[in-house]
């Protein structure tokens, strides 16, 4: 059964990939909808037709800057799937996506699966950023692979996902010596979520300090060079100006020195919680000095009485 299982969830990858009509979604999905534009085709299920719409609308506005920022020049449509449950979204990803992923790409197929989420259109938005910017990479280098951290940091920046809290669960991280090596991001599907966030978080700043020392358009001229034959390695080295395991100190050393504890008091909760403790003493104080100088006050006139 299980064998059955996982061949029917290829089977379906295939067809949406493939497939270049919405009506080769396959039979025992007859009541899958398909919305279908320049850049993809979104499958839904009736009653989800204004998240299909949104979902279409995204991809066509934002497809040619996110390939442009990954170096793929071509048009190859995507196929987003947007399954109605979790229950749904883990039969189409096969389990290949963790209880805390928002949405799975599947680049060698072009098929994009986005778990169902009430956090409305940006989160809609960011997600879709996300998993097409791992589909663009794909076809940008075919089959070269790069790092997990360059490529989930690259991810990120398309998608715009960063948050006062990813600042400082980074700077948490350095403080209590739980950095994770960025040659270990590899690893992060089968990190519990809160580690994961923060194996996304380190990604995503290696990335831009990468863009530090190559410039702003650092993973697009390192995604070129790739593409004229080189590897990563030689590829990051041209880009960054040094071997990557330099590059890996120099992060660290980064890192450290940019997120500490002086960030975590200032802007962490700690900082309003002080703020808030120092006007409630001043406060106090003011009312206890108020209160002395009346009480002196009626001292004065019951003398006078």
């Amino acid at each position: 059964m299980k064998v059955l299982r996982i061949g029917f969830v290829l089977w379906l990858l295939v067809s949406l990939a493939e497939g270049e009509a919405c009506g080769e979604v396959p039979s025992e999905n007859s009541n899958w909808s398909c919305l279908r534009s320049d850049r993809g085709s979104v499958f839904f299920r009736p009653g989800y037709e204004s998240l299909a719409s949104e979902a279409s609308d995204v991809v066509e506005a934002v497809y040619e800057e996110v390939a442009m920022g990954v170096g793929y020049e071509g048009a190859a449509r995507v196929r987003v799937f947007l399954p109605p449950s979790d229950e749904a979204f883990n039969r189409l990803t096969g389990g290949r996506s963790p209880d805390w992923g928002g949405g799975c790409a599947f680049p060698e197929r072009g098929v994009i699966v986005i778990r169902a989420s009430s956090e409305g259109s940006a989160r809609l938005r960011e997600v879709l950023r996300h998993e097409l910017s791992h589909v663009c990479l794909r076809r940008a280098l075919g089959e070269k692979r790069v790092p997990r951290w360059f490529d989930e940091g690259g991810a990120m920046r398309q998608s715009g996902e960063w948050r006062m809290e990813q600042t400082l669960r980074m700077a948490r991280a350095v403080l209590l010596g739980r950095m994770i090596a960025l040659d270990r991001i590899g690893e992060m599907l089968s990190f519990r979520s809160t580690k994961a966030q923060l194996a996304y978080v380190e990604s995503y700043l290696a990335v831009l300090f990468l863009c530090e020392l190559g410039g702003p358009d650092a993973p697009r001229k390192l995604v070129r060079a790739m593409q004229s034959g080189s590897g990563f390695e030689e590829a990051f080295a041209q880009v960054a100006g040094m071997r990557l395991e330099v590059f890996f100190e120099a992060w660290e050393r980064y890192a450290k020195d940019r997120y500490n504890l002086v960030l975590v008091l200032v802007e962490g909760p700690w900082f309003w919680m002080g703020v808030s403790a120092l006007f409630l003493g001043i406060y106090l104080i003011k009312r206890i000095r108020t209160r002395r100088v009346i009480r002196a006050w009626e001292m004065e006139e019951a003398m006078w009485e």
